[in-house]
């Protein structure tokens, strides 16, 4: 046995077990035979050997520097999860009813609560959601969001091609088409294609001849309810659209252009 132990052992032996004589006489021989020079040459060696253990440890646990944060991030995580044995659990998906939940008023049916519950709204016009700038009220968050847009004059979505800015994300989809030329609305009975599928809805009735707009002063029905306000100013004579030279006032836009091309230019 090493003589650098049994020095060790010998002092164990003398506080625990003194009356052990032979084992103690026979290490003490053996250390007085022994050159004080290679006790310690033995005991530096034993230091060395202990050091290049811990050295080789540590490499073999030492965590990669890495500069760079996100990575950096990355690799923390990894190594978190590692050290404590952790596996993320998967994000639980909400259980839908194996069958649809039928509105109480109409045919519709959905597999989710929350839509019934706000398309019932529009059934016991119940609107919960009221605007903080005007009266406005609505069945639903997201569309009191969008309207409140409209005071604030927050404009988030931006065209990729020009310099024009929505409140609406649905707004910028059909402004962006007048670039690209995207008309993905196709005619049931003809060739045409629209941008938006109010435009295909308008021109369909021209084949349908369905006119679901009409006039309560006379027996004049439309396509369209912009056609509809327009007409509906014969009867209240109301121009709302003025000339900033003249006195000239019209009923819709189209005729205060013509009348400005005409006179002022």
């Amino acid at each position: 046995m090493d003589m650098e132990v049994e020095c060790i052992e010998a002092i164990e032996l003398m506080c625990h077990f003194p009356n052990n004589s032979d084992r103690m006489n026979k290490i003490r021989s053996e250390i007085s035979e022994t050159n004080p020079n290679d006790l310690h040459e033995r005991r530096v060696d034993l230091k060395r050997k202990s050091d290049s253990s811990d050295d080789q440890e540590s490499e073999v646990y030492k965590k990669p520097k890495v500069d760079s944060w996100p990575v950096a991030q990355m690799q923390r995580e990894t190594y978190q999860a590692q050290e404590l044995n952790f596996k993320p659990k998967a994000k639980s998906k909400q259980k839908l009813p194996d069958e649809p939940i039928k509105c109480q008023y109409c045919d519709y049916s959905t597999r989710r609560k929350n839509h019934l519950i706000v398309h019932e709204r529009a059934h016991t016009n119940d609107k919960p959601y009221a605007c903080q700038y005007c009266p406005y009220t609505t069945i639903q968050q997201s569309t009191l969001t969008r309207h409140e847009r409209t005071h604030t004059n927050e404009k988030r979505y931006f065209c990729q091609f020009c310099d024009y800015k929505a409140a609406r994300k649905d707004h910028l989809v059909v402004h962006e088409r007048t670039h690209t030329h995207e008309k993905p609305y196709a005619c049931s009975y003809c060739m045409y294609h629209a941008a938006t599928k109010s435009d295909l809805t308008v021109h369909e009735r021209t084949h349908t001849l369905e006119k679901p707009y009409a006039c309560y002063t006379c027996p004049y029905t439309t396509t369209q309810q912009s056609t509809l306000t327009v007409h509906e100013r014969i009867h209240t004579h109301e121009k709302p659209y003025l000339c900033q030279i003249c006195m000239y006032s019209s009923a819709q836009l189209s005729s205060l252009n013509n009348h400005i091309r005409t006179h002022h230019y």
